[in-house]
């Protein structure tokens, strides 16, 4: 493993950077493993945490960066890849970890191991800016969603609904 590769939080700020986007990644005493415990730590509103979720659809990584306040619509998802949804499942950690390099709750916008589509949901432009993780679970920076989109190099999509 090269440095970088090793230094999850060093591979998001060089990602942002190629991306002419300039991040300043905040690490906290604790981790923030979830949108909820980033929000209360932040003092935010839940939906300003842009979680990152890994899928496979028809068995290929995908993440989705979804408001904390919202879930991924697997019919929507399955849509917008023009499948059937059960060809859409939720990756395991381990899947997690060996396409982006990121654990579980720490997962970054960018910065992965290994190329990976990214869809961004439109339910995080309605904020002027989100946090995003840093690439370890207590880390995270703040982001235009426009540039969210742009350091993800990702595409904006309508695939999250309301929890209830």
């Amino acid at each position: 493993m090269t440095d970088t590769a090793s230094n999850p939080e060093e591979r998001v700020r060089r990602a942002a950077a190629a991306a002419g986007v300039a991040i300043e990644i905040v690490r906290f005493d604790v981790a923030l493993p979830t949108a909820a415990a980033a929000a209360e730590r932040l003092g935010c509103k839940v939906g300003r945490i842009a979680k990152s979720l890994v899928f496979t659809v028809d068995g290929a990584p995908l993440v989705v960066l979804a408001p904390g306040d919202r879930v991924v619509d697997h019919r929507r998802l399955a849509d917008e890849r023009g499948v059937g949804r059960r060809r859409v499942k939720q990756a395991s950690p381990e899947t997690v970890l060996e396409v982006t390099g990121f654990v579980v709750g720490g997962v970054a916008p960018c910065g992965h191991l290994r190329p990976v589509e990214v869809l961004v949901d439109e339910g995080l432009f309605r904020f002027e800016s989100v946090f995003a993780a840093g690439g370890t679970p207590p880390t995270l920076f703040e982001i235009a969603p426009a540039d969210l989109v742009r350091v993800a190099r990702g595409r904006r999509v309508d695939v999250t609904k309301d929890r209830s």
